[in-house]
């Protein structure tokens, strides 16, 4: 019998084939620099039982605000300090974030089919599946952003004090992770649907202004937790300057000290997220921009569109940020749940309008998509580590594999093939991602291997470890679960000997140990890697070893 994706039994499928990639993500190790600093942060807050302070190491923290982190930090209080609890508050918001999609497409659309589809679409997204095992603060942003449209939206029709409120709450949390941001999208799709429909009415009700309220209630911890630390302490250094307001900071330089890379890696490409946006929302990423090409041209000729929240928040917004000096892929990542609503509404239309030609070309493109997953799945396992490739990948990729093939052969629209074709090649690259190439690829940053190490040998483990200069490895701290603490070499301030530490610089290090007074030694050698910044040479087996740095794990004493 023939299975339709629009039936609830094919959805529960892909559901299923999705939440084996993420659970596999799960379990992968912290990845150096920003997944594994933001753990470590979080971790700090538990040891310390400080939720107020933020720290990067031993120094004042004055950027991101702090909700990812008290997450992160409330999920290893329960679960304990290890990567999978730190990961769980990202889960909990990307499932939110999908929840938001088929509900807000629903309400748009009024077809429960394709809001399935927007929310497969959104979870089979590359940078979503990312963001759920390289954790920064993304997932519970982009979860919170789309979770307060679908709730304003949903105030917009039906003017009740339970979506204004949620709504707003919404945006407090969207806030709190990342300042503007994830306010300027919400704000900016909302207006696009309040303009195109001449719906003011609610702008103007007493229940918006209870919003408003419940929006700056939700904010106070944060700016509660920055006065403390940073306004009524203005003695605080960062970059070398004091009388820095941590109110100021987060209301107002936070988004502007971006916009203008300051303190930032500048970018001069204005067309960076453009480009990025064809890996970023891979496999979507093609009819994304068919679609908006096709909608504007709709809107220019005056043609009704059935909502513009999705286009307009997304799309503008896309064009507003490119103008920014400081430019990351992940800025991305709350544009992507409109996206994913914009493509499934896309999606719909063609099969509405019956345009054969349009939904074959993706169709094909759906293969094709299908077919450079499967030689991208090949090329990860010719990409040699020395290790064998393991029984539950290749049994996970055969089930995968075997279950695609039965939901893509009993799918009997187009429009719905070439949806499902283009979700199972994304799971299938990934699944093989999470479970083969990353766990292998991360045995190379060294921290948790130095960890694992001093655990395991028990004349090691008693000792107190300090760090010199900064030499920072956050998946150490993170793995032997210890706020490290700095020496700074010029102060000549050490702790009491013996003492262990690690670095990559030893050569240097020896000779101004030695002129301070001070003994050291080598106790074991490891390799390292600065795994986000690959290579083709390090990828290359043969040449991997000239790619290599050395970890040195030292004894000091006098």
């Amino acid at each position: 019998m023939k299975i339709n994706l629009t039936t609830t039994t094919s959805f529960y499928i892909l559901y299923f084939l999705i939440a084996i990639v993420y659970t596999a993500g799960l379990f992968i190790p912290v990845m150096e620099s920003d997944s594994a600093q933001h753990a470590t942060m979080a971790m700090r807050m538990v040891l310390n039982n400080d939720f107020i302070h933020l720290y990067k190491g031993v120094d004042p923290y004055l950027d991101k605000p702090h909700m990812h982190f008290w997450l992160a930090a409330i999920s290893m209080k329960i679960f304990g300090i290890n990567h999978v609890a730190y990961r769980i508050p990202a889960l909990l918001f990307t499932l939110l974030g999908a929840y938001s999609c088929y509900r807000l497409f629903n309400d748009l659309y009024k077809n429960k089919s394709f809001s399935h589809a927007a929310a497969a679409i959104f979870l089979t997204s590359q940078t979503i599946i990312l963001a759920n095992h390289d954790v920064r603060t993304d997932a519970v942003l982009t979860g919170a952003v789309i979770f307060s449209i679908w709730q304003l939206n949903s105030y917009l029709q039906r003017q009740s004090y339970k979506s204004i409120i949620l709504g707003a709450l919404g945006s407090a949390i969207a806030f709190s992770t990342k300042g503007h941001l994830g306010i300027f999208v919400i704000g900016l799709s909302i207006l696009c649907q309040i303009i195109y429909t001449k719906n003011y009415k609610p702008l103007i009700s007493l229940k918006t202004l209870v919003g408003l309220g419940f929006f700056v209630l939700g904010i106070t911890p944060v700016l509660y937790a920055f006065y403390i630390q940073f306004d009524l302490h203005p003695e605080i250094m960062i970059n070398e300057t004091n009388n820095h307001s941590g109110l100021k900071f987060i209301l107002w330089d936070h988004s502007f000290n971006r916009m203008a890379a300051k303190d930032f890696q500048k970018s001069n490409d204005n067309f960076f997220f453009f480009h990025s946006l064809l890996w970023v929302f891979f496999p979507w990423s093609i009819a994304y921009y068919i679609g908006t090409f096709e909608t504007i041209q709709k809107i220019v000729k005056r043609k009704k569109l059935i909502e513009i929240l999705s286009i307009g928040g997304s799309f503008i917004t896309l064009v507003l940020i490119s103008f920014s000096k400081s430019k990351l892929p992940h800025y991305l990542n709350s544009l992507i749940p409109l996206m994913s609503i914009f493509v499934a509404g896309y999606f719909l239309s063609l099969k509405q309008l019956n345009k054969t030609k349009t939904i074959n070309f993706f169709l094909g493109l759906s293969y094709f998509i299908a077919v450079i997953s499967c030689l991208a799945i090949i090329g990860l396992y010719l990409i040699r580590f020395n290790t064998t490739i393991s029984v539950t990948t290749i049994t996970g990729t055969l089930i995968l594999v075997g279950l695609s093939i039965i939901l893509i052969s009993q799918t009997t629209t187009k429009s719905s093939k070439l949806i499902i074709t283009s979700c199972v090649a994304t799971i299938l690259l990934n699944f093989n991602l999470n479970t083969y190439f990353y766990p292998n690829l991360l045995k190379y940053q060294s921290g948790e291997s130095i960890a694992n190490y001093i655990h395991n040998n028990t004349n090691l483990n008693h000792l107190p470890i300090h760090q010199f200069n900064n030499e920072y490895k956050w998946s150490l701290d993170f793995y032997l679960q210890k706020n490290i603490d700095v020496i700074q070499l010029e102060n000549s301030k050490f702790p009491i000997t013996p003492f262990l530490s690690v670095t990559n610089n030893y050569e240097e290090l020896k000779p101004k140990l030695n002129m301070l007074g001070f003994k050291s030694e080598i106790i074991q050698t490891f390799k390292d890697y600065k795994v986000s910044r690959l290579s083709l040479k390090f990828l290359n087996s043969n040449k991997r070893d000239s790619q290599l740095e050395k970890s040195f794990l030292i004894k000091v004493y006098k």
